[in-house]
């Protein structure tokens, strides 16, 4: 009664609020269970929200569990207090696990009821948990498992309409839970708890709509794995929950997806994200693989020959763009980008030139001691005769091998 006393009017609330504050302090009350009509429930929520008593979460949670169909306003009340005063997520659920199993099997007892008090529960739930700044607290996934553990115990087509509403609810509260806190991601359980409506269909399959809830949480679960596998580790126990839970097909073809628009991931672990499979070494050959290096520089050796054979040099290509830039400064300004490209080309083949260890020697129109080993020459030449290079050769050289003759450099 004063509850609804409270309701009437803000100055009868400001009188009334000390009394029901004052007869709170002396402990939770009795549970409402069949006292009252809805709104005698809903007035009665309404005044405990004044309190700040610790027991007042729990008691809330367990009130949200036990709440009749009618009771839709005392509902959001007693929801709303849960995910405020408990010590933290899991806290509620757990409480209102608890309520929910202790009303199973009461006489003769509708299949449909437990299903249809768990989706009050969830969808109350919704709403105040995206605003609550409870933390998720330890064990949040196994203790929406034990809230989501149900048996599909008839087949009529009122209970598979209810079983599947049940489904979308449940499964709606657990990925808000995921996106929410972070920290959820990396909860096992977490995925076991999305899977226990699934199972509700065994071994049929589920609705469509129920496969997209399934297909979202799969999605958060990879980026998950993602967010690890970005930093060069691979969360192997956590994928194995995840597919045990919404099946390899669906995680491979979400990894995958996944794995092939991340270029930074390393390809053993993009892999790994992909298959859930270890990417295994090809079988190398020593001696094919040396030959196709040797292949690979000697490539490389001409491409750097070639550059040092062209006459003009990027500089000089943009000093012709200076010199007509007066009278044709769109064509000048065309020639001056053509030179910085040259100029970033020649990087880019320094670079490589580097990165292999080979060196474009002797320089052109240099006088080298002519060596078979290292030059050719179109007419014959004593061993140790002055030459003159016509077309650079090239070396390389790697730490602790003798140097290689690549090209040889042509003289005369």
């Amino acid at each position: 009664m004063l509850g609804k006393a409270a309701a009437v009017s803000v100055p009868i609330a400001a009188a009334v609020k000390p009394l029901i504050i004052d007869a709170l302090l002396e402990g939770p009350p009795p549970h409402t269970g069949e006292w009252g009509n809805a709104d005698d429930k809903y007035y009665f929520a309404k005044a405990l929200s004044d309190s700040t008593n610790e027991w007042i979460g729990r008691y809330a949670a367990r009130e949200l569990a036990m709440a009749g169909t009618s009771e839709v306003r005392s509902k959001e009340v007693w929801a709303e207090l849960a995910l405020t005063n408990c010590e933290s997520i899991v806290e509620a659920i757990e409480e209102i696990a608890t309520g929910l199993k202790s009303q199973r099997g009461e006489g003769s007892e509708d299949p449909l009821t437990p299903f249809r008090r768990l989706n009050r529960v969830c969808e109350s739930l919704l709403r105040p948990l995206r605003v609550s700044e409870l933390p998720a607290g330890s064990g949040l996934g196994a203790a929406l498992k034990s809230l989501f553990s149900l048996s599909a115990v008839s087949s009529t087509a009122e209970f598979v309409k209810v079983r599947e509403t049940t489904a979308l609810s449940a499964m709606d509260l657990a990925i808000a839970i995921l996106r929410l806190r972070v920290e959820t991601l990396f909860d096992l359980n977490m995925y076991r708890a999305i899977s226990t409506p699934l199972n509700w269909w065994r071994p049929a399959t589920p609705p469509p709509s129920v496969d997209e809830r399934a297909d979202r949480a799969a999605n958060l679960a990879v980026d998950a794995l993602l967010v690890v596998a970005r930093q060069g580790h691979k969360d192997v126990e956590l994928r194995r929950a995840i597919v045990a839970a919404l099946g390899s097909r669906r995680i491979d073809e979400i990894g995958s997806r996944k794995a092939s628009g991340d270029l930074g991931l390393l390809p053993e672990v993009s892999h790994w994200l992909s298959t859930g499979r270890e990417l295994q070494d090809a079988a190398k050959n020593p001696t094919i693989g040396e030959t196709l290096d040797q292949e690979m520089d000697e490539l490389i050796a001409g491409m750097a020959i070639e550059r040092k054979r062209v006459e003009m040099t990027p500089a000089d290509v943009r000093q012709i763009g200076d010199e007509i830039e007066a009278f044709e400064p769109v064509h000048a300004s065309t020639i001056k980008s053509v030179a910085t490209h040259l100029d970033l080309l020649g990087q880019s083949i320094d670079a490589i030139l580097r990165k292999r260890g080979i060196s474009v020697l002797p320089d052109r129109d240099e006088i080298v001691r002519y060596d078979p080993r290292s030059h050719e020459s179109s007419k014959p030449l004593a061993t140790s005769a002055e030459a003159k290079v016509v077309i650079p050769g090239a070396v390389k050289t790697t730490p602790g091998r003798p140097p290689v003759i690549l090209i040889k450099a042509i003289v005369k």
